[in-house]
């Protein structure tokens, strides 16, 4: 196949498949992502000169030799969001562009590449190395073309001293922070990243699980980041590292204050090891002690005196550090 054909085949598919899309309902937008997945597909089966075609057609490169189809579309699926507070629009995208192109920066080019990223879904994870090193796995980035773009923007408009350390730390964190939010998979983890945004812990600790998805989707929201302090700091001017400390220091306050409720037989060693959350059979003494100051440095109520927790609050807290304490007496013996 020439590469004339190729891009021929190219430019049909991504011109009249949105040109249907723009007919569907928005209940039928879900097949519409199907059958970009399954032109992928058949994309990779026609052959690497094909593929070659298109990635260069799409991102004005060549392809690398390690560039991988199956892995772009997986970066693609965990990207594709389709309600107005995680996507941008051409036109916001193409006016920061034009911006950056005006100005007189050595490091327009960089400021280019991130923006190109934040289009394609390309993460630049050069940019992203505190993020990866705390999560490791950074791909679940739904929303962060719209948050990145806004604090991008706003920092065009304050001039920091240095604009791309500016927009690396807001790149940075915005990486966090939408994998945070995306695969928040339990209620501790959820509760603990809407009390950034609400900071009443009775409150928030006794929201249904349907709200709780409703202010996580408001957290993919700019506007509320902009309303966040986050250590007595904004968004943009705070670190991923100082974020990702709030952040498992509230999984853990809302950890706490979940009742431990063992199902072995009260009083048993099994019993006593559910209880400190030992995993296996052989612990000396030390590990059992030493995980024993772990659990109630987490769970002591005076941790959390500042919080104003409720009594029934404080009576769990207290409930589990009871039970910590006749487990570790029980297993030390």
């Amino acid at each position: 196949m020439t590469t004339f054909h190729s891009q021929l085949i190219i430019y049909t598919v991504i011109t009249i498949i949105p040109c249907f899309a723009m007919n569907l309902k928005l209940e039928d937008l879900s097949q519409y992502i199907v059958l970009i997945i399954f032109v992928l597909i058949i994309i990779k089966v026609l052959g690497d000169g094909f593929i070659g075609s298109i990635y260069e057609l799409l991102t004005g490169k060549k392809k690398e030799d390690e560039f991988d189809i199956d892995s772009m579309i997986s970066r693609k699926k965990s990207q594709l969001n389709l309600t107005p507070q995680s996507t941008t629009t051409p036109s916001e995208r193409n006016n920061l562009k034009e911006k950056v192109k005006q100005l007189e920066n050595s490091n327009q080019k960089e400021l280019l590449d991130l923006l190109q990223s934040l289009e394609w879904g390309d993460i630049k994870r050069d940019y992203a190395t505190s993020s990866l090193e705390l999560i490791k796995d950074i791909s679940s980035t739904k929303g962060l073309g719209k948050i990145a773009t806004h604090f991008f923007s706003n920092s065009l408009l304050k001039k920091p001293e240095s604009l791309l350390d500016s927009w690396k730390t807001i790149y940075d964190n915005s990486i966090l922070w939408t994998n945070l939010v995306n695969k928040a998979d339990s209620l501790p983890k959820q509760k603990a990243l809407v009390s950034f945004n609400d900071s009443n812990i009775s409150k928030v600790s006794n929201l249904s699980p349907q709200i709780l998805r409703s202010e996580l989707e408001s957290l993919l929201d700019p506007t509320t980041l902009d309303s966040i302090n986050f250590v007595a700091k904004p968004f943009s001017q705070t670190t991923p590292s100082e974020i990702f400390e709030q952040y498992t220091e509230k999984v853990n306050l809302f950890k706490s204050l979940c009742p431990i409720v063992p199902i072995s037989k009260e009083s048993s060693n099994k019993w006593a090891k559910e209880v400190l959350g030992l995993v296996g059979d052989d612990h000396s003494h030390e590990v059992i002690k030493k995980h024993y100051k772990e659990v109630t440095s987490k769970i002591h109520p005076d941790k959390y005196t500042s919080l104003n927790l409720n009594d029934d609050q404080v009576s769990i807290l207290n409930s589990n550090l009871a039970l910590v304490n006749k487990a570790y007496t029980l297993l030390k013996k």
